[in-house]
């Protein structure tokens, strides 16, 4: 069973290639102070009553029906729903599925799935995966990871759809020369410059020394308003929840 993110003890190693010796973390209360300060009251937490984008139909698993693309449809119900949430992107990384076991297990969850079909044909067009935190009002914050089930062009399309509409955007950046980075920015670049992008913050988290991240990173934004900051150095997954939570508050 996945540890909770307090209690991981170093990146798996497919997740970046940077060379950090495994070493024993102390365990944090992060993510405890995190959802404390989310959570407003016992009541809020036991409210039945909250909107969620997908129909329920187990504990882990919600359905939405669809008759365009999934991309477009995610995109409607942001737009009609305006809910809070955190999106974590991967570049050169597969590090987000991890953060959101490492939540779910400290949370007594379970990573949720939803699951974008076809309407009248009960097709998968797309799986996503998110986990959830107790949230004000009897609402619950979901964290998404971009890394979605679908075919390749539904994939860059969710993943944008996610990190525009994000209250907090997350990029967990591997490790990448300059020139491979600059490239694999540039769907970020466009995705911002060509709009609609209503989130106002992105974080960046490196998994090894930051470098040329600094630099590439802070015009991405350009004059769309997008507020971007880079996080120090993640050797662990607490790091990275600390960081994103530091920036959430």
């Amino acid at each position: 069973m996945p540890k909770p993110i307090h209690e991981m003890s170093q990146w798996d190693v497919s997740v970046h290639n940077s060379r950090v010796p495994e070493e024993e973390w102390q365990a944090t209360r992060e993510l405890t102070h995190v959802a404390t300060q989310i959570l407003t009251n016992r009541d809020e937490y036991l409210a039945p009553e909250r909107r969620e984008i997908g129909r329920r139909i187990g504990d882990q698993q919600l359905e939405m029906f669809v008759v365009c693309a999934p991309s477009e449809a995610l995109e409607q119900q942001f737009q009609q729903w305006a809910s809070d949430f955190i999106a974590i992107h991967d570049i050169a990384t597969d590090s987000s599925p991890r953060i959101l076991a490492g939540l779910a297990a400290a949370t007594q969850r379970k990573v949720q799935k939803l699951v974008i079909r076809r309407q009248g044909h009960g097709m998968a067009l797309a799986t996503l995966e998110f986990a959830e935190l107790p949230g004000a009002n009897g609402q619950m914050l979901r964290v998404y990871s971009t890394r979605v089930d679908a075919d390749s062009q539904q994939r860059a399309a969710l993943a944008r759809v996610l990190l525009a509409y994000s209250r907090l955007g997350v990029v967990m950046v591997g490790d990448l020369p300059q020139h491979a980075l600059d490239t694999a920015l540039q769907p970020l670049r466009d995705g911002i410059a060509r709009g609609p992008w209503p989130g106002r913050q992105l974080l960046f988290v490196p998994l090894s020394p930051a470098g040329a991240l600094h630099q590439l990173a802070s015009h991405i934004g350009g004059r769309s308003g997008v507020q971007v900051s880079i996080a120090p150095q993640a050797v662990k997954p607490s790091d990275a929840w600390t960081s994103i939570s530091n920036t959430w508050n």
